[in-house]
């Protein structure tokens, strides 16, 4: 970014509406009861770690494969609590996993949850850099906008088991740590509607409890105007349930349907739900059909031996569809093994609270995973031609499409405050080469690219503030594309105001 250039640009009006929403953030943390740093629906790495030591060591008992968590209504309540941060990048930065989206910008955030959950409220805003890449010319950055993003802001309220809302909320499904083929917060969160399953216990009927607990969440959101079909609508919905103790199984499904000039009627999103939208080029519904979906399924069993938990994970998203089931499937599975600091023989190591160790394969070619590639099929669609991206980012995989991943991670967690993080990543690109004509194609690399990553970060907590700094390492790099960086840093400083 051209700081003098950007500072220079910036309207004084847009100054002053930044200095209100500070003073805002200020007052509002002067009746800040809350004394922990814990943030409602942050995507952390250090969170869902502990989460997953925790609920492993049956101390909790909500999913780990489905983020945002449902909030168990034992849970502790988060009180006023605002935040203001100042994030800067050298780069564009991509592939960060389960973490939070890196943005650029200054920005604050306000939440309030209600005594016994009954209501939650999160107003997020930043002033981002190059938050949009719609066109090839804008690949360059030359034309990239700055704006106000509402990201991460929602309303929701608690109905008995269940809490409705809307909002434009971050979700990640599935058990993989360094992506997820069907939902991810590798894109921008769409603004939508929600519904979610606020408990995690199982049925009472005697015909279902064998599911074990059971989670269930759906959402409808807006996706952008600047498509091929402006404000096209995104679907999904999940079920995730425990029949054993050491076993999590997810279903999965989502749809692009309706937008401007498509039909988008309850009796279409009723054929959606039926999977009756499946038609092929010669056939008279072509025109008519109601979207493109994908569903599929994952699995995680965890062991646990001396205070230390392994797992075992894979999930499986078909793109095709053959007599009402899932086929064509895109692949992922991994492996994850955590143990507390005290159980490591070196002195140094014996610090840390929690060490988090992740290998993790995937494929996202259309039968990849059981050896019958086809490229230029996933996320991709004959009708909705941008495919299944939200303003030019993968909704699924951060790899986009035709693309295989091998990662290996370790964190080190030290007490709440501190924590180190570093991932190695081998990444085959587009390996279909095929240089699609905009909107279609992968958007990470317009051709082949083979390259390897250095992923590093460190986080610290002083009292009310917190540092985290990144480091991004690429061997290649696709000049026309959005991994156009060999090196990335960034720089995020946050203040909480209690």
């Amino acid at each position: 970014m051209d700081w003098d250039k950007g500072l220079s640009g910036m309207k004084l009006k847009k100054i002053g509406i930044l200095y209100f929403c500070w003073l805002m953030s200020y007052w509002v943390s002067i009746a800040a009861c809350a004394t922990e740093w814990q943030m409602i629906n942050d995507l952390s790495f250090s969170a869902r770690a502990a989460h997953d030591y925790a609920n492993a060591q049956q101390q909790v008992q909500t999913p780990t494969t489905v983020w945002p968590r449902p909030m168990q209504v034992d849970q502790p309540v988060v009180g006023p609590t605002a935040e203001l941060w100042l994030d800067a990048r050298s780069g564009r930065a991509f592939f960060t996993g389960f973490q939070p989206r890196a943005t650029e910008g200054v920005g604050f955030r306000v939440q309030h949850q209600g005594k016994s959950q009954d209501y939650r409220v999160q107003l997020q805003v930043g002033y981002d850099t190059d938050v949009d890449f719609v066109t090839a010319d804008k690949f360059n950055g030359d034309d990239a906008e700055t704006k106000w993003i509402a990201d991460g802001s929602f309303v929701d309220i608690g109905l008995y088991h269940w809490r409705v809302g809307g909002g434009a909320v971050s979700r990640w499904w599935g058990p993989g740590w360094d992506s997820s083929l069907i939902l991810s917060n590798n894109a921008r969160p769409a603004p939508g509607l929600y519904v979610e399953r606020s408990v995690f216990t199982p049925f009472e009927s005697a015909w279902l409890s064998w599911l074990g607990p059971w989670h269930f969440t759906t959402f409808m959101s807006q996706l952008e105007s600047d498509r091929d079909f402006a404000h096209t609508l995104l679907w999904g919905a999940r079920f995730t349930f425990k029949p054993i103790a050491a076993l999590e199984i997810g279903l999965n499904r989502t749809a692009l349907w309706g937008g401007e000039g498509r039909p988008q009627s309850l009796s279409v999103f009723k054929d959606l739900l039926l999977g009756d939208d499946n038609f092929s080029e010669n056939q008279s519904g072509k025109s008519t059909e109601p979207g493109d979906q994908l569903g599929g399924i994952d699995f995680k069993y965890t062991y646990i031996q001396n205070q230390q938990v392994y797992a075992c994970y894979t999930q499986l998203i078909g793109e095709d569809e053959a007599g009402g089931l899932p086929t064509g499937f895109l692949g992922l599975a991994g492996c994850s093994w955590q143990t507390p600091g005290q159980l490591f023989s070196p002195a140094f190591l014996q610090a840390m609270q929690l060490s988090t160790v992740f290998v993790e394969f995937s494929n996202t070619a259309m039968g990849g995973w059981t050896g019958d590639e086809s490229f230029g099929v996933a996320y991709e669609h004959s009708i909705y031609r941008d495919g299944y991206r939200y303003r030019d980012r993968p909704i699924g995989s951060q790899y986009d499409n035709d693309s295989k991943s091998a990662a290996i991670g370790w964190q080190l967690q030290q007490s709440a405050r501190r924590s180190y993080r570093v991932v190695v990543r081998n990444l085959e690109l587009n390996n279909g080469d095929l240089n699609a004509v905009l909107p279609s194609g992968n958007r990470i690399a317009h051709s082949s690219l083979n390259t390897q990553q250095l992923d590093l970060s460190v986080s610290q907590t002083w009292q009310q503030y917190r540092a985290d700094l990144g480091y991004l390492y690429n061997t290649d790099v696709a000049p026309d594309a959005l991994l156009n960086a060999r090196s990335t840093w960034l720089v995020k400083l946050t203040w909480l105001l209690n």
